[in-house]
């Protein structure tokens, strides 16, 4: 996990880095027609890396979720800028470790 951290690191230079971990198939799969908890909507997480944008102007963030078809999400959501890195799903410890 540290070689990981590491490499990330090495990707930015020497940048601010947050990691985003986003769960959304738990919480928009419907069980009885409802959801199993309520998700942020979309604005949410563009709103959040706006401020950390505003404050750390070498922020990076990397993006994690627990499923590819929920990366493809965030892949449409967020823009296509360099400061994006997402998950390569190496495995579920390393990519909660970062």
């Amino acid at each position: 996990c540290d070689r990981r951290v590491q490499d990330l690191r090495d990707e930015c230079g020497n940048c601010t880095v947050v990691s985003v971990h986003i769960r959304r198939g738990d919480n928009v799969r419907p069980v009885n027609g409802q959801p199993i908890q309520n998700s942020p909507p979309p604005d949410y997480f563009v709103r959040t890396m706006t401020w950390f944008r505003d404050r750390f102007p070498d922020v990076h963030f990397f993006i994690f979720s627990d499923e590819k078809r929920d990366m493809n999400w965030c892949k449409v959501l967020l823009p296509d800028d360099d400061r994006f890195h997402f998950s390569d799903f190496m495995d579920d410890v390393t990519d909660l470790c970062l």
